[in-house]
C-alpha cells in the first residue's frame, strides 16, 4: 500500500481498524502468519495529513531475496504523520521507519519485533522530527534506533523484555521527561555512543549506558541533572569532553559514572541478578579544554582499562589542560590511575579519593601542573599523591588513612 494523498485510518477502541496478513488466525485469517507475510505501506513525500487512530499493523517486512535492506513495515519518508492509540507488531527486521518526515508517537504500542538479531521497532533517520509519548515498547530485539540528527523527546513511556530497548548510536540522542520506565530488558537503559554535537540534558531517573566510546564535541554542552546514573558497558567504553560537561549533583542525589555491573547504582542494568563492578571494567574521562566544566557531587568507580602495552594511558577521571572545578566528588576502585590533572590549575575541595589499590602501583591522584587541593581524604590507596615533573600544587587540609604510600616524594610537604 502506496499512500500519495491522505489516508486517515481512524478505529475506535471498541472497533480497532486492522491491517494484517490473510493467514492471521486472530483476525479470522487462515492461520500460519508470520513476521513478513505482506510488505508495506509506504508515505511518500506527495502524501500528508494522514493518521493512523486506533489501529493495528501485523506481521510486515516481505522483500525480495538478496535485498534483505530493502524491507519495511510502515515507511515514512519527507511528510507528516499522527501514530496514536495504535499497535505495530511482528515486524520481519525494519519495523515503523521514519526518514526525514515529522512523526508524532501517542499512546500506542510497537510488540513483538524480534524475528531477527536486528529486527527494530522503530527506526529514526535523516533530518526527523519525532515525538514520542505514552508509549509501550515491549518485547522488541530494538525498541528504537535513533539515527536522526536530531533530538526525539520521550515522554513517560514504557520499554520492557526488549534486548536494547534505545540505541543512539552516532546522531539524535533521546531527550527524557516524565516518567519513563525500563524493566527486564537486556540493557535496562538506552545505549548512546558517537558524538553529542548540539546542547544536550540528560535526565534523572534513567540509567544511561554507554556503549563504545561517546565524545562531547568543542563548543557543545553535556548537562547532567541530579541523581543521573552513567553506566560504561565495557573496557573500551568513555567519554571524551572537548567541549562542556556540567555534572551538579546534590547531597541527596548524586551522580554516578560507573561499571554497567555495579548494582549499587541504578540497579541491575542487566536484568541478570546481582553483580558488582570491578576496576578497570570500563575505560575514563577526559576532559579536553572547553570552559566551565564541573563535577559536583558524583561518584566515579572501577575505571581505568587500558590496552595492552598502554599501561600508562588510563584513569578514572583525566583532566588535560582544562580548568575543572571539581567538589564533593568520591573516585574509587579505580585499576591504576584515579584523577590524572595534566596542565591543570582546577581547583579540588571536599572529595574522597579511596580504595584504588588493585595493583602495587595504583594511584589516587596524580599531579602534572599548579593545582589546588583543598579538603581531600585519601583512604586505602596503594598511593595517594604522585606529584610529577615541574609542578607546583597547593594543598590545604589534606588527610590520609590506610595507604601503603602517602605520596611520592615520600618527602612531599602536604
Amino acid at each position: 500500500l502506496i499512500i500519495e494523498g491522505t489516508l486517515l485510518s481512524l478505529g475506535t477502541a471498541e472497533e480497532e481498524i486492522i491491517y494484517t496478513s490473510i493467514r492471521d488466525g486472530e483476525y479470522n485469517g487462515t492461520g500460519g502468519a508470520a513476521p513478513g507475510a505482506w510488505k508495506w505501506i509506504v508515505f511518500t513525500s506527495k502524501s500528508s495529513g494522514s493518521i493512523f487512530e486506533y489501529s493495528r499493523i501485523r506481521y510486515p517486512g516481505n522483500f525480495p531475496t538478496g535485498r534483505r535492506g530493502d524491507n519495511g513495515g510502515i515507511i515514512v519518508s519527507g511528510t507528516d504523520l499522527i501514530f496514536r492509540n495504535s499497535v505495530f507488531e511482528h515486524a520481519l527486521i525494519k519495523g515503523f521507519q521514519v526518514f526525514s518526515a515529522r512523526v508524532t508517537i501517542e499512546n500506542s504500542k510497537f510488540l513483538h519485533n524480534n524475528s531477527s538479531y536486528d529486527t527494530t521497532g522503530l527506526i529514526i533517520e535523516g533530518e526527523s522530527d519525532v515525538t514520542i509519548a505514552d508509549s509501550e515498547f515491549r518485547d522488541n530485539t530494538f525498541g528504537i534506533n535513533i539515527r536522526t540528527a536530531n533530538e526525539v523527546p520521550i515522554a513517560s513511556s514504557v520499554f520492557t523484555e526488549n534486548g536494547e530497548p534505545i540505541r543512539a548510536f552516532d546522531g539524535g540522542y533521546p531527550l527524557f521527561s516524565g516518567e519513563n520506565i525500563f524493566l527486564d530488558n537486556n540493557y535496562n537503559g538506552p545505549l548512546i555512543s558517537g558524538e553529542i554535537t548540539q546542547d544536550t540534558t540528560w535526565a534523572s531517573g534513567v540509567t544511561y549506558i554507554v556503549y563504545y566510546g561517546l565524545e562531547v564535541v568543542e563548543g557543545v554542552t553535556l548537562t547532567i541533572e541530579p541523581g543521573t546514573i552513567i553506566k560504561f558497558a565495557r573496557g573500551k567504553s568513555f567519554l571524551d569532553v572537548y567541549g562542556t560537561i556540567s555534572a551538579h549533583g546534590t547531597e541527596d542525589d548524586p551522580i554516578a559514572f560507573t561499571s554497567l555491573r555495579d548494582d549499587e547504582y541504578g540497579g541491575d542494568a542487566t536484568s541478570d541478578g546481582e553483580s558488582s563492578g570491578a576496576p578497570g571494567n570500563w575505560k575514563w574521562i577526559r576532559v579536553f579544554g572547553g570552559e566551565n566544566s564541573v563535577f559536583e557531587h558524583v561518584v566515579i568507580r572501577y575505571a581505568g582499562s587500558y590496552r595492552t602495552g598502554f599501561r600508562g594511558t588510563n584513569a578514572a577521571l583525566w583532566i588535560a589542560g582544562a580548568d575543572v572545578g571539581i567538589r564533593n566528588m568520591v573516585l574509587e576502585h579505580a585499576l591504576i590511575y584515579g584523577l590524572r590533572l595534566s596542565g591543570c590549575d582546577c581547583v579540588v575541595e571536599d572529595s574522597v579519593f579511596q580504595y584504588n589499590n588493585t595493583v602495587h602501583d595504583s594511584v589516587a591522584i596524580e599531579i602534572h601542573g599548579s593545582p589546588t587541593m583543598r579538603n581531600i581524604q585519601i583512604i586505602d590507596n596503594s598511593v595517594g599523591i604522585w606529584v610529577k615533573g615541574e609542578s607546583d600544587p597547593t594543598f590545604e587540609n589534606i588527610s590520609f588513612k590506610g595507604n601503603t604510600k602517602d605520596t611520592i616524594p615520600e618527602d612531599l610537604v602536604v
